[in-house]
């Protein structure tokens, strides 16, 4: 482990609950990391208009050296906004950064693990989360970081990716859950998430922007963050009976659309993107017909909003409502 350097760790952490106790649990969490001589963290807590005060969530907390505590409150503007600010504040001699969401909590280990992973020369860390609900772990399900593991292991269980290598994973599986990343700060000094988007994608954005501009990537196989259950517009909107379903999916559709034009992909990632947004738009079709059967008639607002600003609307959604009508007469087309 590294011992005797003077480094400075930022973790933000952008809060809005209706819930006593999860930030608590959270901070708590930051609380219990064990850390080597030297290394300080400051942790900002963005309360962005939260139902319950940040400032009474850490009463009593002893925030004493090498732990930090800033709070900052402003009016209630989303998760990207929050984090901005954060991002904004950070003391400009920080080294590392670390996200950790309000109702998510770091095991012990979590934050020492990523910062000697980093020490080694590596400039952003990852490790595998659980979410209860969901699932126990995250890797599990995703067939490309799951090939990873096991592999190139060092002494310290860490395993090393190339640029290429990590790209499709966070943009076909999204393994990097922000609570579960620790980056080095002069990478990318001046980036920020993108706030328009409120309701799905800002993270996978700002994390391919961020790995376009590493050189090296490592992960931990293991699960040392665990997800909570507190406000999450993002899982709790994943149902298609929730009001916020259609919403999410075209989010996801714009962020797709996003890195289409503004992430550098190889080849065969540009291509897998391309096929993910004609997916995004059939079920887009998809959600929007369900949704005008349902309310008798009536055209969802978000549909409206999307016409709107998307300039090739009214070419691409005849054709795959075509497709979604005709797929679904004939059995072959099955959303999920």
């Amino acid at each position: 482990m590294t011992s005797n350097k003077n480094i400075l760790v930022s973790v933000i952490i952008p809060y809005f609950q209706r819930e006593r106790g999860i930030l608590r649990r959270a901070l708590e969490s930051v609380l219990r990391q064990r850390l080597e001589l030297g290394i300080t963290v400051n942790v900002i807590v963005v309360d962005d208009g939260s139902p319950v005060s940040a400032q009474s969530e850490a009463e009593g907390l002893d925030f004493t050296p090498p732990f930090h505590l800033t709070i900052i409150p402003q009016s209630n503007g989303g998760v990207s906004i929050a984090r901005n600010t954060g991002l904004k504040s950070v003391n400009v001699a920080t080294k590392y950064i670390a996200f950790l969401d309000s109702d998510d909590t770091w095991r012990e280990g979590h934050l020492a693990q990523g910062i000697e992973a980093l020490e080694q020369g590596n400039d952003f860390y990852f490790c595998d989360n659980e979410r209860d609900g969901y699932h126990t772990s995250h890797f599990s399900s995703g067939t490309l970081i799951f090939a990873f593991i096991g592999k190139d292991t060092d002494k310290e269980g860490i395993i090393k990716l190339t640029r290429d290598e990590v790209t499709p994973i966070i943009l076909r599986e999204f393994a990097t859950q922000a609570s579960t990343v620790v980056y080095r700060r002069d990478i990318a000094p001046d980036l920020l998430f993108d706030t328009s988007f409120t309701k799905a994608g800002e993270d996978i954005i700002f994390l391919l922007q961020l790995i376009n501009k590493t050189q090296k990537i490592c992960f931990s196989s293991r699960i040392m963050v665990d997800c909570g259950t507190g406000i999450n517009i993002y899982f709790s909107n994943l149902d298609w009976n929730s009001a916020g379903h259609l919403s999410q999916v075209i989010y996801r559709l714009k962020a797709h659309l996003t890195i289409q034009k503004g992430v550098e992909l190889t080849q065969d990632n540009i291509v897998w993107n391309k096929s993910f947004i004609a997916t995004l738009r059939r079920k887009v079709v998809f959600l929007s017909l369900r949704q005008i059967v349902r309310n008798k008639g009536k055209c969802p607002d978000e549909l409206k909003a999307l016409a709107r600003e998307d300039k090739w609307f009214y070419v691409w959604f005849p054709l795959y409502l075509f497709q979604v009508v005709t797929g679904k007469i004939l059995g072959l087309y099955n959303p999920s």
